[in-house]
Protein backbone atom coordinates (compact mmCIF):
# COMPACT_ATOMS: atom_id res chain seq x y z
CA UNK A 1 0.00 0.00 0.00
CA UNK A 2 1.49 3.69 -0.87
CA UNK A 3 2.08 5.72 1.89
CA UNK A 4 -0.43 8.34 1.26
CA UNK A 5 -4.06 7.18 0.49
CA UNK A 6 -7.02 8.87 -0.73
CA UNK A 7 -7.11 10.83 2.56
CA UNK A 8 -3.84 13.66 2.57
CA UNK A 9 -3.21 15.22 5.93
CA UNK A 10 -1.21 18.35 6.34
CA UNK A 11 -0.45 20.22 9.83
CA UNK A 12 -0.86 24.18 10.45
CA UNK A 13 -0.47 26.21 13.45
CA UNK A 14 -2.94 28.87 14.00
CA UNK A 15 -2.37 31.96 15.77
CA UNK A 16 -5.72 32.96 17.19
CA UNK A 17 -8.47 30.69 18.69
CA UNK A 18 -11.23 33.01 17.84
CA UNK A 19 -10.62 33.93 14.34
CA UNK A 20 -10.44 29.65 14.10
CA UNK A 21 -13.33 28.85 15.71
CA UNK A 22 -15.62 31.62 13.91
CA UNK A 23 -14.16 30.93 10.55
CA UNK A 24 -14.75 26.99 10.66
CA UNK A 25 -18.81 28.00 11.89
CA UNK A 26 -19.67 29.94 9.05
CA UNK A 27 -22.50 29.17 7.52
CA UNK A 28 -21.26 29.50 3.61
CA UNK A 29 -18.76 26.76 4.79
CA UNK A 30 -20.53 24.41 6.58
CA UNK A 31 -24.46 24.26 5.29
CA UNK A 32 -25.98 24.60 2.01
CA UNK A 33 -25.72 21.40 -1.03
CA UNK A 34 -22.81 19.23 -2.18
CA UNK A 35 -22.09 19.64 -5.90
CA UNK A 36 -24.87 17.33 -7.44
CA UNK A 37 -26.58 16.09 -4.29
CA UNK A 38 -30.12 17.00 -3.50
CA UNK A 39 -29.50 16.97 0.03
CA UNK A 40 -29.27 20.41 2.15
CA UNK A 41 -26.98 20.25 4.86
CA UNK A 42 -26.65 21.95 8.07
CA UNK A 43 -24.30 23.31 10.71
CA UNK A 44 -25.24 20.47 13.33
CA UNK A 45 -24.62 17.80 10.13
CA UNK A 46 -21.04 18.88 9.56
CA UNK A 47 -19.97 20.83 12.59
CA UNK A 48 -18.89 18.82 16.20
CA UNK A 49 -17.65 19.97 19.39
CA UNK A 50 -15.07 17.70 21.83
CA UNK A 51 -15.09 18.43 25.42
CA UNK A 52 -15.33 18.40 29.00
CA UNK A 53 -17.55 21.66 29.08
CA UNK A 54 -19.86 21.69 25.88
CA UNK A 55 -23.22 20.12 25.69
CA UNK A 56 -25.05 19.02 22.38
CA UNK A 57 -28.12 20.66 22.66
CA UNK A 58 -26.45 23.73 22.87
CA UNK A 59 -26.38 26.22 20.14
CA UNK A 60 -23.28 26.62 17.54
CA UNK A 61 -22.77 30.06 19.41
CA UNK A 62 -22.72 28.69 22.79
CA UNK A 63 -20.14 26.15 21.80
CA UNK A 64 -18.04 28.40 19.97
CA UNK A 65 -18.15 30.58 22.85
CA UNK A 66 -17.13 27.73 25.42
CA UNK A 67 -14.58 26.62 23.00
CA UNK A 68 -13.15 29.89 23.04
CA UNK A 69 -13.06 30.45 26.97
CA UNK A 70 -11.69 26.91 27.01
CA UNK A 71 -8.66 28.10 25.33
CA UNK A 72 -8.37 31.16 27.00
CA UNK A 73 -8.28 29.57 30.10
CA UNK A 74 -6.09 26.47 29.41
CA UNK A 75 -3.39 29.32 28.28
CA UNK A 76 -4.08 30.99 31.77
CA UNK A 77 -3.34 27.85 33.21
CA UNK A 78 0.46 28.02 31.52
CA UNK A 79 1.13 30.94 32.30
CA UNK A 80 0.98 30.50 36.25
CA UNK A 81 2.82 27.43 35.74
CA UNK A 82 5.41 29.12 34.21
CA UNK A 83 6.10 32.37 36.26
CA UNK A 84 5.60 30.16 39.45
CA UNK A 85 9.06 28.42 38.51
CA UNK A 86 10.71 30.62 37.32
CA UNK A 87 11.78 34.09 38.67
CA UNK A 88 10.52 36.57 36.31
CA UNK A 89 7.67 36.10 34.11
CA UNK A 90 8.71 37.60 31.18
CA UNK A 91 9.84 33.86 29.78
CA UNK A 92 6.42 33.00 28.32
CA UNK A 93 6.13 33.80 24.78
CA UNK A 94 2.48 32.60 23.13
CA UNK A 95 2.99 31.85 19.29
CA UNK A 96 -0.02 30.14 18.46
CA UNK A 97 -3.34 28.71 20.39
CA UNK A 98 -4.63 26.07 18.76
CA UNK A 99 -3.21 23.55 15.66
CA UNK A 100 -5.75 22.44 12.53
CA UNK A 101 -5.24 19.14 10.91
CA UNK A 102 -6.47 19.42 7.54
CA UNK A 103 -7.89 16.12 6.09
CA UNK A 104 -8.76 16.03 2.41
CA UNK A 105 -10.35 13.69 -0.07
CA UNK A 106 -9.42 13.43 -4.05
CA UNK A 107 -13.11 14.20 -5.35
CA UNK A 108 -12.08 13.22 -8.94
CA UNK A 109 -11.17 9.57 -7.94
CA UNK A 110 -14.29 9.60 -5.11
CA UNK A 111 -17.18 12.00 -7.00
CA UNK A 112 -19.81 9.80 -4.65
CA UNK A 113 -18.15 10.66 -1.52
CA UNK A 114 -20.81 12.64 0.73
CA UNK A 115 -20.06 15.44 3.29
CA UNK A 116 -21.23 13.27 6.05
CA UNK A 117 -19.36 10.56 5.39
CA UNK A 118 -15.89 12.84 5.77
CA UNK A 119 -17.24 14.34 8.42
CA UNK A 120 -17.81 10.68 10.20
CA UNK A 121 -13.78 10.43 9.13
CA UNK A 122 -13.06 13.16 10.48
CA UNK A 123 -14.50 12.70 14.02
CA UNK A 124 -12.86 9.23 13.51
CA UNK A 125 -9.44 10.75 13.32
CA UNK A 126 -9.90 13.11 16.41
CA UNK A 127 -10.26 9.98 18.35
CA UNK A 128 -7.78 8.19 16.98
CA UNK A 129 -5.23 11.45 17.82
CA UNK A 130 -6.76 11.36 21.24
CA UNK A 131 -5.86 7.73 22.07
CA UNK A 132 -2.39 8.64 20.60
CA UNK A 133 -1.55 11.33 22.54
CA UNK A 134 -2.61 9.60 25.82
CA UNK A 135 -1.02 6.23 25.16
CA UNK A 136 2.36 7.53 23.83
CA UNK A 137 3.10 11.08 25.69
CA UNK A 138 0.33 10.36 28.20
CA UNK A 139 -1.18 13.50 27.45
CA UNK A 140 -4.81 14.30 27.48
CA UNK A 141 -6.40 16.21 24.71
CA UNK A 142 -9.79 17.41 26.20
CA UNK A 143 -11.51 19.43 23.60
CA UNK A 144 -12.01 20.35 19.64
CA UNK A 145 -14.03 20.48 17.22
CA UNK A 146 -14.68 18.69 13.45
CA UNK A 147 -15.61 21.16 10.68
CA UNK A 148 -16.28 19.83 7.12
CA UNK A 149 -16.23 22.35 4.52
CA UNK A 150 -18.72 22.38 1.61
CA UNK A 151 -18.00 25.59 0.04
CA UNK A 152 -16.78 24.54 -3.43
CA UNK A 153 -19.69 23.09 -4.53
CA UNK A 154 -19.15 23.27 -7.91
CA UNK A 155 -16.72 24.78 -10.01
CA UNK A 156 -15.91 28.83 -9.47
CA UNK A 157 -13.64 31.20 -10.57
CA UNK A 158 -11.00 32.64 -7.70
CA UNK A 159 -8.75 35.67 -8.46
CA UNK A 160 -5.12 34.15 -6.93
CA UNK A 161 -1.64 36.15 -7.67
CA UNK A 162 -3.22 38.33 -9.92
CA UNK A 163 -4.63 35.87 -11.96
CA UNK A 164 -7.93 33.74 -12.55
CA UNK A 165 -7.64 30.22 -11.64
CA UNK A 166 -10.46 27.76 -11.93
CA UNK A 167 -10.81 26.26 -8.16
CA UNK A 168 -11.73 22.85 -8.44
CA UNK A 169 -14.37 21.19 -5.40
CA UNK A 170 -12.71 20.26 -2.68
CA UNK A 171 -14.49 18.26 0.43
CA UNK A 172 -11.87 18.37 2.83
CA UNK A 173 -12.15 18.75 7.06
CA UNK A 174 -10.48 21.01 9.75
CA UNK A 175 -9.71 19.29 12.95
CA UNK A 176 -8.67 21.95 15.26
CA UNK A 177 -7.17 21.46 18.26
CA UNK A 178 -6.10 24.01 21.16
CA UNK A 179 -1.66 23.54 21.86
CA UNK A 180 -2.67 23.49 25.58
CA UNK A 181 -4.76 20.99 27.73
CA UNK A 182 -6.57 21.60 30.87
CA UNK A 183 -3.37 20.98 32.87
CA UNK A 184 -1.61 23.57 31.11
CA UNK A 185 0.48 21.27 29.21
CA UNK A 186 1.51 22.15 25.45
CA UNK A 187 1.25 19.34 22.39
CA UNK A 188 3.79 21.63 20.74
CA UNK A 189 6.77 18.68 22.35
CA UNK A 190 4.68 15.74 20.41
CA UNK A 191 3.95 17.33 17.06
CA UNK A 192 7.22 16.55 15.38
CA UNK A 193 7.42 15.18 11.69
CA UNK A 194 7.81 11.99 12.92
CA UNK A 195 4.73 12.23 14.61
CA UNK A 196 2.98 13.88 11.93
CA UNK A 197 3.95 10.95 10.01
CA UNK A 198 1.67 8.88 12.39
CA UNK A 199 -1.35 10.56 12.19
CA UNK A 200 -0.98 10.22 8.21
CA UNK A 201 -0.79 6.62 8.97
CA UNK A 202 -3.93 7.04 11.45
CA UNK A 203 -6.26 8.34 8.50
CA UNK A 204 -4.50 5.96 6.18
CA UNK A 205 -6.17 3.61 8.00
CA UNK A 206 -9.83 4.73 8.71
CA UNK A 207 -9.27 5.59 4.72
CA UNK A 208 -9.28 2.34 3.79
CA UNK A 209 -12.06 1.15 6.03
CA UNK A 210 -14.41 3.35 4.13
CA UNK A 211 -13.17 1.99 0.84
CA UNK A 212 -12.27 4.77 -0.68
CA UNK A 213 -10.63 4.71 -4.26
CA UNK A 214 -7.07 7.04 -5.31
CA UNK A 215 -4.93 7.32 -8.59
CA UNK A 216 -2.44 4.87 -6.72
CA UNK A 217 -0.93 3.93 -10.49
CA UNK A 218 -0.11 6.81 -11.68
CA UNK A 219 1.13 7.98 -8.08
CA UNK A 220 3.86 4.95 -8.59
CA UNK A 221 4.93 6.32 -11.74
CA UNK A 222 5.77 9.83 -10.64
CA UNK A 223 7.35 7.92 -7.50
CA UNK A 224 9.48 5.70 -10.01
CA UNK A 225 9.86 8.55 -12.87
CA UNK A 226 10.15 12.17 -12.14
CA UNK A 227 7.11 14.18 -12.72
CA UNK A 228 8.11 16.78 -15.41
CA UNK A 229 5.09 19.46 -13.71
CA UNK A 230 7.22 19.39 -10.45
CA UNK A 231 10.93 19.63 -12.59
CA UNK A 232 8.87 23.08 -13.86
CA UNK A 233 8.36 24.39 -10.36
CA UNK A 234 11.96 23.51 -9.50
CA UNK A 235 13.18 25.52 -11.36
CA UNK A 236 15.71 23.28 -12.59
CA UNK A 237 18.16 24.14 -15.09
CA UNK A 238 18.51 21.86 -17.60
CA UNK A 239 15.46 18.75 -18.11
CA UNK A 240 18.15 17.08 -20.79
CA UNK A 241 20.77 16.38 -18.45
CA UNK A 242 17.86 14.77 -16.06
CA UNK A 243 16.33 12.96 -19.01
CA UNK A 244 20.04 11.58 -20.13
CA UNK A 245 20.32 10.69 -16.34
CA UNK A 246 17.03 8.53 -16.02
CA UNK A 247 18.32 6.54 -19.30
CA UNK A 248 21.69 5.95 -18.07
CA UNK A 249 20.28 4.79 -14.63
CA UNK A 250 17.38 2.48 -15.86
CA UNK A 251 20.38 0.42 -17.97
CA UNK A 252 22.97 0.52 -15.30
CA UNK A 253 19.94 -1.01 -12.62
CA UNK A 254 19.13 -3.49 -15.12
CA UNK A 255 22.23 -5.10 -15.20
CA UNK A 256 22.15 -6.11 -11.64
CA UNK A 257 19.78 -8.94 -10.15
CA UNK A 258 17.00 -8.53 -7.53
CA UNK A 259 18.74 -11.43 -4.99
CA UNK A 260 21.59 -9.28 -5.04
CA UNK A 261 20.11 -5.73 -3.63
CA UNK A 262 17.40 -8.57 -1.39
CA UNK A 263 20.91 -9.72 0.43
CA UNK A 264 23.65 -6.77 -0.06
CA UNK A 265 22.01 -3.70 -0.72
CA UNK A 266 25.21 -1.41 0.16
CA UNK A 267 27.35 -4.30 -1.57
CA UNK A 268 25.32 -4.16 -4.74
CA UNK A 269 24.80 -0.10 -4.49
CA UNK A 270 28.18 0.50 -4.49
CA UNK A 271 29.26 -1.83 -7.87
CA UNK A 272 26.07 0.49 -9.51
CA UNK A 273 27.46 3.46 -9.20
CA UNK A 274 31.11 2.23 -10.07
CA UNK A 275 29.64 1.19 -13.15
CA UNK A 276 28.22 4.80 -13.55
CA UNK A 277 31.56 6.37 -12.72
CA UNK A 278 33.47 4.37 -15.35
CA UNK A 279 30.91 4.92 -18.03
CA UNK A 280 29.83 8.17 -17.88
CA UNK A 281 31.75 10.02 -14.83
CA UNK A 282 29.24 10.05 -12.62
CA UNK A 283 29.55 12.04 -9.00
CA UNK A 284 27.77 12.24 -5.85
CA UNK A 285 27.82 14.20 -2.85
CA UNK A 286 25.74 15.40 0.28
CA UNK A 287 24.71 18.59 0.69
CA UNK A 288 24.00 20.73 3.85
CA UNK A 289 21.33 23.58 4.14
CA UNK A 290 22.49 25.65 7.41
CA UNK A 291 20.43 27.38 9.83
CA UNK A 292 19.40 30.91 9.28
CA UNK A 293 20.01 31.85 12.65
CA UNK A 294 23.25 30.93 13.31
CA UNK A 295 24.94 30.16 9.50
CA UNK A 296 26.78 27.31 11.28
CA UNK A 297 24.59 23.91 12.12
CA UNK A 298 23.28 22.21 9.71
CA UNK A 299 19.72 21.31 9.70
CA UNK A 300 19.08 19.34 6.12
CA UNK A 301 21.07 16.97 4.24
CA UNK A 302 20.51 15.83 0.48
CA UNK A 303 22.22 14.45 -1.85
CA UNK A 304 22.97 15.92 -5.09
CA UNK A 305 24.88 14.16 -8.15
CA UNK A 306 26.55 15.40 -11.53
CA UNK A 307 28.15 13.07 -14.82
CA UNK A 308 31.09 14.57 -17.28
CA UNK A 309 29.09 15.53 -20.09
CA UNK A 310 26.27 17.79 -18.11
CA UNK A 311 25.88 20.78 -18.82
CA UNK A 312 28.38 23.70 -17.38
CA UNK A 313 27.29 27.08 -15.27
CA UNK A 314 28.49 30.09 -16.35
CA UNK A 315 31.74 29.73 -14.21
CA UNK A 316 32.74 26.55 -16.12
CA UNK A 317 31.52 24.59 -12.89
CA UNK A 318 29.04 21.48 -13.53
CA UNK A 319 25.19 21.49 -13.11
CA UNK A 320 24.95 19.58 -9.70
CA UNK A 321 21.45 18.14 -9.42
CA UNK A 322 18.93 16.46 -6.59
CA UNK A 323 18.81 12.93 -6.60
CA UNK A 324 15.12 13.43 -5.60
CA UNK A 325 14.71 14.89 -9.37
CA UNK A 326 15.08 11.34 -11.02
CA UNK A 327 13.14 9.45 -8.64
CA UNK A 328 13.62 5.96 -7.02
CA UNK A 329 16.63 5.15 -10.15
CA UNK A 330 19.02 6.11 -7.32
CA UNK A 331 18.03 3.90 -4.64
CA UNK A 332 18.18 5.74 -1.75
CA UNK A 333 17.14 2.84 0.20
CA UNK A 334 16.77 -0.97 -0.13
CA UNK A 335 12.75 -0.67 -0.39
CA UNK A 336 12.88 1.80 -2.96
CA UNK A 337 15.75 -0.56 -5.27
CA UNK A 338 13.48 -3.42 -4.85
CA UNK A 339 10.61 -1.49 -5.69
CA UNK A 340 12.10 -0.11 -8.57
CA UNK A 341 13.72 -3.23 -9.93
CA UNK A 342 9.82 -5.34 -9.99
CA UNK A 343 7.77 -2.10 -11.23
CA UNK A 344 10.27 -1.81 -14.08
CA UNK A 345 9.09 -4.94 -15.88
CA UNK A 346 5.31 -3.48 -15.66
CA UNK A 347 4.25 -0.88 -18.35
CA UNK A 348 3.04 1.95 -16.39
CA UNK A 349 1.73 4.03 -19.14
CA UNK A 350 -1.95 5.06 -19.76
CA UNK A 351 -2.75 4.70 -16.25
CA UNK A 352 -3.86 8.28 -15.35
CA UNK A 353 -7.82 7.80 -15.27
CA UNK A 354 -7.66 4.85 -13.11
CA UNK A 355 -8.66 4.88 -9.65
CA UNK A 356 -8.97 1.82 -7.76
CA UNK A 357 -8.89 1.10 -4.03
CA UNK A 358 -5.55 -0.15 -2.76
CA UNK A 359 -6.95 -4.05 -2.36
CA UNK A 360 -7.57 -3.82 -6.51
CA UNK A 361 -4.38 -1.69 -6.30
CA UNK A 362 -2.90 -4.73 -4.78
CA UNK A 363 -3.95 -6.81 -7.12
CA UNK A 364 -3.10 -5.08 -9.92
CA UNK A 365 0.38 -4.75 -9.47
CA UNK A 366 0.41 -8.71 -8.31
CA UNK A 367 -0.70 -9.79 -11.70
CA UNK A 368 1.18 -7.36 -13.72
CA UNK A 369 4.33 -9.13 -11.70
CA UNK A 370 3.22 -12.68 -12.69
CA UNK A 371 2.06 -12.37 -16.00
CA UNK A 372 4.14 -9.74 -17.10
CA UNK A 373 1.69 -7.79 -18.51
CA UNK A 374 0.99 -3.55 -18.65
CA UNK A 375 -0.79 -2.64 -15.21
CA UNK A 376 -3.47 -0.89 -17.50
CA UNK A 377 -4.94 -3.82 -19.02
CA UNK A 378 -5.09 -5.71 -15.55
CA UNK A 379 -6.80 -2.45 -13.88
CA UNK A 380 -9.28 -2.31 -16.89
CA UNK A 381 -10.12 -5.98 -16.25
CA UNK A 382 -11.13 -5.06 -12.92
CA UNK A 383 -12.95 -2.19 -13.63
CA UNK A 384 -15.39 -4.40 -15.74
CA UNK A 385 -15.86 -7.07 -13.28
CA UNK A 386 -16.79 -4.33 -10.82
CA UNK A 387 -18.97 -2.84 -13.37
CA UNK A 388 -20.71 -6.24 -14.01
CA UNK A 389 -20.96 -6.99 -10.25
CA UNK A 390 -22.94 -4.03 -9.70
CA UNK A 391 -25.66 -4.23 -12.94
CA UNK A 392 -25.79 -8.06 -11.68
CA UNK A 393 -27.02 -6.82 -8.06
CA UNK A 394 -29.02 -4.06 -9.39
CA UNK A 395 -31.20 -7.12 -11.67
CA UNK A 396 -31.07 -9.31 -8.59
CA UNK A 397 -32.80 -6.51 -6.47
CA UNK A 398 -35.50 -5.37 -9.27
CA UNK A 399 -36.09 -8.88 -9.86
CA UNK A 400 -36.90 -9.72 -5.78
CA UNK A 401 -39.07 -6.31 -5.85
CA UNK A 402 -41.34 -7.65 -8.95
CA UNK A 403 -41.82 -10.76 -7.08
CA UNK A 404 -42.89 -8.98 -3.87
CA UNK A 405 -46.66 -8.43 -4.30
CA UNK A 406 -48.07 -5.16 -2.89
CA UNK A 407 -49.69 -6.23 0.66
CA UNK A 408 -53.00 -4.90 1.18
CA UNK A 409 -52.38 -2.01 3.74
CA UNK A 410 -56.01 -2.06 5.87
CA UNK A 411 -56.50 1.19 8.01
CA UNK A 412 -57.52 1.00 11.53
CA UNK A 413 -60.43 3.21 11.24
CA UNK A 414 -61.70 1.47 8.18
CA UNK A 415 -61.51 -1.82 9.79
CA UNK A 416 -63.18 -0.12 12.40
CA UNK A 417 -66.08 0.73 10.32
CA UNK A 418 -66.05 -2.39 8.82
CA UNK A 419 -67.04 -4.16 11.39
CA UNK A 420 -69.49 -2.32 12.63
CA UNK A 421 -71.08 -1.42 9.42
CA UNK A 422 -70.60 -5.06 8.13
CA UNK A 423 -71.80 -4.38 4.50
CA UNK A 424 -70.03 -3.42 0.80
CA UNK A 425 -69.00 -0.15 -0.53
CA UNK A 426 -71.15 -0.29 -3.49
CA UNK A 427 -74.25 -1.22 -1.25
CA UNK A 428 -76.18 1.99 -0.05
CA UNK A 429 -78.34 0.29 2.92
CA UNK A 430 -77.67 0.74 6.08
CA UNK A 431 -79.00 -1.23 8.45
CA UNK A 432 -78.41 -2.61 12.28
CA UNK A 433 -80.68 -4.45 14.66
CA UNK A 434 -81.32 -3.05 18.49
CA UNK A 435 -84.11 -4.16 20.31
CA UNK A 436 -84.88 -0.95 22.26
CA UNK A 437 -85.68 2.30 20.88
CA UNK A 438 -82.66 5.36 21.14
CA UNK A 439 -84.87 8.09 22.27
CA UNK A 440 -81.49 10.30 22.51
CA UNK A 441 -80.69 9.79 18.91
CA UNK A 442 -82.19 13.23 17.03
CA UNK A 443 -83.48 14.04 14.08
CA UNK A 444 -80.60 14.44 12.17
CA UNK A 445 -79.58 11.36 12.09
CA UNK A 446 -80.01 10.30 8.80
CA UNK A 447 -76.95 13.34 7.78
CA UNK A 448 -74.48 11.44 10.59
CA UNK A 449 -75.33 8.67 8.72
CA UNK A 450 -74.63 9.91 5.47
CA UNK A 451 -71.18 11.26 6.55
CA UNK A 452 -70.75 7.86 7.97
CA UNK A 453 -70.48 5.92 4.90
CA UNK A 454 -69.16 8.90 2.63
CA UNK A 455 -65.87 8.60 5.26
CA UNK A 456 -66.06 4.08 4.70
CA UNK A 457 -66.04 4.85 0.99
CA UNK A 458 -62.76 6.52 1.10
CA UNK A 459 -60.75 4.61 3.60
CA UNK A 460 -61.69 2.06 1.37
CA UNK A 461 -60.52 3.87 -1.89
CA UNK A 462 -57.02 4.57 0.45
CA UNK A 463 -58.05 8.24 -0.16
CA UNK A 464 -57.21 11.10 2.44
CA UNK A 465 -60.09 12.28 4.82
CA UNK A 466 -60.43 15.18 7.05
CA UNK A 467 -61.71 15.02 10.03
CA UNK A 468 -63.10 18.72 10.49
CA UNK A 469 -65.00 18.74 7.24
CA UNK A 470 -66.84 15.04 8.28
CA UNK A 471 -67.68 16.05 11.83
CA UNK A 472 -66.19 13.08 13.32
CA UNK A 473 -67.17 14.16 16.73
CA UNK A 474 -71.13 13.52 16.41
CA UNK A 475 -70.74 9.46 17.24
CA UNK A 476 -73.17 7.15 17.10
CA UNK A 477 -73.39 5.28 20.12
CA UNK A 478 -74.31 0.98 19.64
CA UNK A 479 -76.51 -0.12 22.77
CA UNK A 480 -75.21 -3.79 23.40
CA UNK A 481 -78.17 -5.88 24.81
CA UNK A 482 -77.34 -6.86 28.87
CA UNK A 483 -79.54 -9.65 30.51
CA UNK A 484 -81.40 -7.56 33.06
CA UNK A 485 -84.80 -8.06 34.65
CA UNK A 486 -87.65 -6.83 32.72
CA UNK A 487 -88.85 -4.67 35.73
CA UNK A 488 -85.95 -2.60 35.36
CA UNK A 489 -86.57 -2.01 31.38
CA UNK A 490 -89.90 -1.13 31.94
CA UNK A 491 -89.23 1.43 34.20
CA UNK A 492 -86.82 2.56 31.78
CA UNK A 493 -89.63 2.80 29.00
CA UNK A 494 -91.96 4.64 31.29
CA UNK A 495 -91.97 8.18 29.54
CA UNK A 496 -88.50 9.27 30.36
CA UNK A 497 -88.93 12.42 29.73
CA UNK A 498 -91.03 13.26 32.48
CA UNK A 499 -88.10 12.35 35.41
CA UNK A 500 -85.40 14.87 33.22
CA UNK A 501 -88.03 17.44 33.42
CA UNK A 502 -87.99 17.16 36.89
CA UNK A 503 -85.00 16.86 37.27
CA UNK A 504 -84.49 19.88 35.55
CA UNK A 505 -86.67 21.99 37.32
CA UNK A 506 -84.51 20.75 40.70
CA UNK A 507 -81.29 21.83 39.45
CA UNK A 508 -82.97 25.47 38.60
CA UNK A 509 -84.54 25.89 41.96
CA UNK A 510 -81.19 25.07 43.10
CA UNK A 511 -79.53 27.66 41.21
CA UNK A 512 -81.99 30.18 42.26
CA UNK A 513 -81.46 29.75 45.82
CA UNK A 514 -77.93 29.83 45.83
CA UNK A 515 -78.20 33.40 43.91
CA UNK A 516 -80.88 34.47 46.75
CA UNK A 517 -77.99 33.57 48.93
CA UNK A 518 -75.24 35.33 47.53
CA UNK A 519 -77.43 38.21 47.20
CA UNK A 520 -78.33 38.45 50.86
CA UNK A 521 -74.18 38.19 51.98
CA UNK A 522 -73.27 40.98 50.04
CA UNK A 523 -75.76 43.05 51.17
CA UNK A 524 -74.89 42.39 54.64
CA UNK A 525 -71.29 43.04 53.62
CA UNK A 526 -72.31 46.22 52.12
CA UNK A 527 -73.97 47.76 55.52
CA UNK A 528 -71.06 46.75 57.20
CA UNK A 529 -68.70 48.34 55.70
CA UNK A 530 -70.95 52.17 55.91
CA UNK A 531 -71.28 51.38 60.03
CA UNK A 532 -67.64 51.15 59.94
CA UNK A 533 -66.65 54.30 58.62
CA UNK A 534 -69.57 56.51 59.83
CA UNK A 535 -70.16 55.25 63.31
CA UNK A 536 -73.41 57.30 63.92
CA UNK A 537 -75.42 55.58 61.91
CA UNK A 538 -76.01 53.37 64.68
Amino acid sequence: MPQHSAGYIRVNAVHSGDFVSMYNSQDKKISGKWQNQDIDYHSDDLLTFHGQSLYDYDSVEKQVNAFQQEVKTNLKIKRLKINSNTKRGNHFRDKNDCLTIMQSFDIDANPDLTPKEAHQMGNQLFNACRKYFKNNYNYDLNSGFVSTHIDRGQFKRQKRNGQMQVLKPHLHSHIVIPTNNSQGKSISPYMKKSNILELRDMSDQIVLKHGLKDFYLQKLANRLRPNPQLLDRKNVNNKSDIDIAIARFTAANRKIKYKDVLHDFKGTKEKRDALLKKDYGYQAKTVYTLDNNNGKNPINAHTVFTMKDFSTKKNHEACFYDVRDIGALAWQSQQQALNSLNVDLIDLKNTKNFAQTPHDYQMTLSKALLNNVPAHDVARDIEHQHLKEQSQKRQETKAHSEKLEPKQKVKKKAHYLQTILDIDASDNSFEFEVDQPLHYVSDDFEKRRHSIQQEYRKLMHNEHVDKEQLGLKDKVDYVQREDKPKENKSKVRDKPTKVRQQINQKIKEQQLQQDANLQKQRSKEQTNKKQRKHPRLK
